[in-house]
């Protein structure tokens, strides 16, 4: 169970008073954002356009619509307020160019989903979120989303896919929406808002009458809808020929409305007259225009700051009273932030985002603005306007201030700026942005602070010689105390990578003993000696150093620096098990490390720390979510993936921690590498080969004669991973002395988290079971993964716990795929009383495969009264569900397999069809004798039906085995009968689901169209001509047209006419010669005013009365004029 406590999360993001400049995140860090699965927010002056949107609520019940236009005309604001208005449950999915490949796109899928059903996509998200370790197939993920996806029947819903031209062209993405149109239930439609129409195969549901389509006419303002927009939402009516003019001349598109919206505020009718006059004669692009008047008209004020802030790329108000301090007079800061807000509240400015204190122009609009800059002012007045805000960026935005410096041409005040913040740039991580401000200073400085930027730029891409190089030819005894500790941070950093960890200790060495040191790289110092030293360390001192040090690095916006401290301070709550403090610094890590822009340097590392933390709390899907991330696009830190190895092997995901462990000893190959790195590959490949049951191979890496674990609490680890190993080999006095001197260590550390574990393997190798109860239950309050990662210790000794405490039995339930795997190796051992305690709790939490072991087991040492059953209980537990189709042309599927009803022995059919016509009931022998045998003698029909079942069992299960496999087909002495809890069928659905759909005389319409959509045909035609199918095909069929017939009537009299349209062609597809739906057509057709579509329909109708009835048809006239309730009868 998920604990009620509310998942710990790292401070909120800080607000100082002046702003670095922005560096923007890594493109490969990428968590689900809820912008994109949230409705556009719709402006309080957005028009309400009646028409649309009654089209909306007509149509998008279909499977599929389009809404095709280009840029600007309105699309995602008309959905975005029918999302508000419309009359079913709307989901969104806001596409860009990342969304293309399948993984990324499927994610999307469930968490827009997720916004109507929370617990959507439990089996799915597993899979996704070991995409890179498990590799499982796209056709095996969208193959177990489609599976979740069915079960969303209850209420209709429809995902709006915006902006879907940009991935239209994956064919990922196309192959997901050909599933999901063809496959998904009923209750599920699909609008995509697009610049083009894609390629799809929609032609069958074209035929069917499922797809419909708005385009760029349709979706033009009409000249009412155009006059509205400016009387209702923009408070400004148009005279009626200004109304036309402005109706000519921008034809309705919703983009230069807006930004006519903006030219025409405040002017005096005759003003707008005149406007829009000038406007009908120009001849350039509408925008430009527009954008041309939009400064034109702006107060001088107004338009001196818009052409002016075009300089910037961030504009803040600081920066902007630099730009304009050299005005007659210079504007005051608050009048530059009215500016800011009036031109952001006219759309002419938008934030950089959603936690950013700057704004910025649209790159259009900006582009616009610096020619205009630059055809109004000299390039004196425009050098003067860089020099202005380099020198008022120096103080908090050094990177801002070298760029304009740059732009001046005054690059020895860029060297300078760049030389003063070289220790801001080291502790933000922005020395790659650094580097590219040196290239453009080539020549203009040699200062030995610019050689550690350089150097820290070298360790970065892995040269470390000359890294190395670069900085022994500094003369320490030369420069001053910050650039001095500074050239010892780079060799102590260049020395770690390349592996000499004697001389980068040196350095950190001299680094806190030289008081002129700065207190941020001391702090840096102290804890690497700290963590990462021979000596046993207290893990609550060196907690508390770390959190010190963090929040210092965090407070002066050394993000780079803080990230890593954070980072480090996770690893050591970690260990101490203090797993929401550990997750509550990871957060921290993770944002400071994105501010930096740092995702090779720790994020996916720390992600993998969470994974683990959240689920030792039981929050699984957010322990999935972030193994997923620390495998995400551009990992390629060896530490994440052995970190997320050791994870990932420790629940019993045994192939996805292979692959993680090959990535990182591949990483490590091609270096640089250092100490810490081997330590963690080490102790990943043993957690690993332990849970592959293959523990002779832990002593290789972690044994007598293997380097020294380095690393948080690494010799404790490998103390447990030996112990581990030698209790899975049966050598319990090893295990008992490994564990004993690992259980000293982790309580000398303060290690709560090993000493739980290693407390388990003491407990279980000196057989003790008071002493083994109480590891258990002190297990049990440590975190969720002590028990599981013990499975094979525990399975070893597990008829001493007897009963299973509830706690084991819980961590058995949800970490199956580590425990089961356990309790298999043991069982393999042969006999013996923990061999038999785990064959029990195999039957109550086996999978499948399970069975036959289960039934061998029985068979060999538990002959006669011994036999107890093992294995039939979980065979039905675990047998998939037999799904039959039968409603058209039959077919069934069970697991992955389908077939044809056509395909197989067809007395085997025959006998499955006639139990499908009595569901939820059994049938006798006799009557299927009679049935289906009715011309043989008793004992040749009897043998028949024996051998019709034997045959049927295999059909439905290739491998069936007696002894072994579940009956669908369930033989109770005289009865036969479908197993009624794993056998389902269309037809038995679409009962049930009809008789729902009436609550006594009243309809309720949603579930009359979702149980009219499930009629996929009659009931197996393949049989229609066996008597014994007809009674319960005819009930179906006529349940079906009653349903059509009250859902026609319901429907008109919702005014929903157009619906009932759509639902009658469907039916009407069914069966096509049923009179009373074509005279329902033809009522429905005039309803709407299609007088052609219903003359044509009549026309048909009346030629199949005469040509196959022989009768003539009502007169059109009356037909009509009829109530849409009596042309049943006629």
């Amino acid at each position: 169970m998920r604990p009620d406590e509310p998942i710990p999360v790292g401070p909120g993001r800080p607000q100082p008073a002046y702003l670095f400049e922005d560096v923007d995140p890594p493109a490969d860090f990428e968590p689900i954002s809820r912008a994109k699965i949230t409705p556009a927010p719709v402006r309080p002056e957005t028009l309400h356009r009646g028409r649309l949107l009654d089209w909306l609520s007509r149509h998008v019940r279909r499977r599929l619509s389009f809404v095709v236009a280009d840029a600007g005309y309105g699309k995602t604001t008309l959905l975005a307020d029918f999302t508000q208005r419309g009359n079913v449950r709307c989901l969104w999915f806001k596409l860009d160019h990342t969304d293309g490949d399948w993984v990324t796109f499927i994610n999307y899928l469930i968490a827009a989903y997720r916004e109507a059903v929370p617990d959507f996509g439990r089996v799915t998200l597993p899979l996704l979120a070991n995409i890179a370790a498990a590799n499982p197939t796209r056709e095996v993920v969208l193959g177990t989303f489609m599976s979740e996806l069915g079960r969303l029947t209850e209420e209709p819903m429809l995902l709006i896919l915006d902006d879907y031209h940009l991935v239209d062209e994956s064919s990922d993405v196309q192959l997901i929406m050909s599933r999901l149109l063809r496959d998904a239930p009923p209750t599920l439609s699909y609008v995509l808002l697009t610049r083009r129409k894609p390629e799809l195969p929609i032609g069958r549901l074209s035929a069917m009458g499922e797809v419909s389509e708005l385009e760029t006419g349709d979706l033009r303002f009409t000249r009412e809808e155009t006059g509205r927009l400016f009387a209702e939402g923009y408070g400004q009516p148009l005279e009626d020929d200004v109304l036309d003019e402005v109706e000519r001349r921008t034809e309705g598109w919703a983009a230069s409305l807006q930004l006519l919206r903006s030219t025409l505020r405040g002017r005096s009718n005759v003003e707008v007259r005149a406007f829009v006059r000038q406007l009908s004669g120009a001849t350039e692009p509408v925008y430009d225009f527009l954008a041309q008047e939009v400064l034109r008209e702006a107060t001088p004020g107004m338009r001196r700051f818009l052409v002016g802030t075009s300089l910037l790329e961030r504009i803040v108000p600081p920066h902007t009273v630099a730009l304009f301090a050299a005005d007659e007079p210079p504007p005051s800061e608050e009048a530059l932030r009215e500016r800011i807000t009036e031109a952001y509240d006219v759309g002419l400015l938008g934030r950089r985002g959603e936690s950013s204190h700057g704004f910025r122009y649209h790159p259009l609009l900006r582009e616009f603005l610096l020619r205009q800059l630059t055809q109004e002012a000299s390039p004196d007045e425009i050098r003067e306007m860089h020099l202005r805000v380099a020198l008022a960026a120096e103080r908090d935005a050094w990177l801002t201030s070298c760029r304009h410096y740059i732009a001046a041409g005054a690059l020895a005040d860029a060297a300078r700026v760049l030389v003063r913040s070289v220790l801001v740039a080291l502790g933000t991580g922005s020395w790659g942005a650094a580097a590219e401000i040196v290239a453009q200073l080539e020549g203009h400085t040699t200062e030995p602070d610019i050689e550690v930027i350089l150097a820290l730029q070298e360790i970065e891409e892995g040269r470390l010689p000359e890294a190395l190089d670069r900085l022994e030819a500094i003369d320490l005894d030369t420069v001053g105390p910050t650039t001095r500790a500074l050239v010892r941070h780079g060799l102590y950093r260049a020395n770690w990578w390349a592996r000499n960890p004697e001389d980068a200790s040196e350095m950190l060495r001299e680094l806190r003993s030289d008081p002129e040191t700065p207190p941020v790289l001391r702090d840096v110092a102290e804890s690497h000696l700290l963590l990462f030293g021979d000596d046993t360390v207290s893990l609550e001192g060196a907690y508390r150093v770390l959190a010190r040090a963090a929040a210092s690095q965090a407070a002066a916006e050394l993000h780079f620096f803080a990230g890593i401290t954070y980072h480090n301070a996770a690893a050591v709550a970690r260990a101490r098990a203090d797993y929401r403090e550990a997750i509550s610094c990871g957060n921290s890590a993770l944002m400071h490390l994105g501010e930096a822009g740092s995702a090779p340097l720790g994020i996916h590392a720390t992600q993998a720390i969470l994974a683990s933390c959240y689920a030792e709390l039981g929050y699984r899907q957010e322990a999935g979510e972030s193994a997923a991330l620390a495998l995400g696009k551009g990992a390629t830190d060896a530490d994440a993936f052995a970190e997320l190895a050791y994870y990932l092997a420790a629940i019993g995901d045994v192939g996805a921690a292979e692959d993680a462990c090959r990535r990182a000893a591949e990483l490590i190959r091609l270096g640089p590498t250092e100490q810490l790195q081997q330590t963690n590959l080490a102790l990943a490949v043993s957690r690993t080969a332990l849970s592959a049951g293959l523990p002779t191979r832990v002593e290789a890496h972690l044994g007598a004669g293997t380097p020294q674990p380095t690393g948080i609490a690494a010799k404790t680890v490998a103390f447990y991973l030996r112990s581990t190993a030698a209790m899975a080999m049966d050598e319990h006095e090893v295990a008992a002395a490994l564990a004993f001197e690992g259980l000293r260590l982790s309580r000398a550390e303060g290690s709560r988290h090993w000493e739980a574990r290693l407390a388990l393997v003491l407990a279980a190798a000196k057989f003790d079971t008071r002493e083994l109860l109480s590891a258990v239950h002190d297990a049990s309050r440590v975190g969720q993964l002590v028990l599981v990662e013990n499975a094979d210790a525990i399975a070893g000794v597990l008829q001493l716990l007897s009963p299973v405490p509830d706690d084991l039995v819980a961590s058995v339930s949800t970490y199956g795929a580590a425990w089961l795997p356990a309790l298999r190796r043991r069982m393999d051992h042969g006999f013996s009383p923990a061999g038999l305690a785990c064959a029990r709790l195999l039957d109550q939490y086996g999978a499948r495969e399970d069975v036959s072991r289960l039934r061998a087991y029985e068979r060999t040492y538990l002959k006669g009264t011994r036999a107890v059953g093992l294995g039939r209980a979980l065979a039905r537990r675990t047998a998939p569900v037999l799904a039959i189709h039968d409603l058209g042309p039959g077919w069934f599927a069970v697991g992955e397999r389908t077939v044809q009803l056509g395909s197989i022995r067809r007395r085997a059919s025959s006998l499955l069809a006639l139990l499908l016509t009595r569901p939820r009931t059994t049938t006798t022998r006799e009557q299927i004798l009679d049935m289906l045998w009715p011309d043989l003698d008793p004992e040749a029909a009897v043998n028949s039906l024996n051998q019709t079942v034997y045959f049927l069992r295999r059909e439905i299960e290739p491998d069936y085995d007696d002894d072994a496999s579940f009956n669908y087909v369930r033989s109770e002495g005289e009865l036969l009968r479908l197993d009624q809890e794993l056998v389902t069928s269309d037809s038995a659905r679409f009962a049930d689901a009809a008789s729902a759909a009436f609550k006594g005389r009243v309809i309720d319409i949603d579930r009359a169209v979702v149980a009219i959509r499930m009629y996929a045909g009659r009931f197996l035609p393949e049989f229609e001509y066996d008597d014994w199918a007809a009674a319960w095909r005819d009930r179906l069929h006529s349940s079906f047209l009653h349903l059509v017939h009250g859902a026609q009537v319901e429907l008109v009299r919702l005014r929903r006419n157009t619906e009932a349209i759509d639902l009658t062609h469907h039916a009407l597809a069914i069966d096509p010669t049923s009179p009373e739906l074509e005279r329902a057509l033809i009522w429905l057709y005039a309803s709407v005013g299609a007088s052609t579509a219903a003359a044509e329909q009549y026309a048909h109708y009346a030629t199949a009365m005469r040509s196959e009835l022989g009768i003539d048809a009502p007169r059109f006239e009356d037909l009509i004029a009829s109530p849409l309730h009596m042309l049943r009868e006629e």
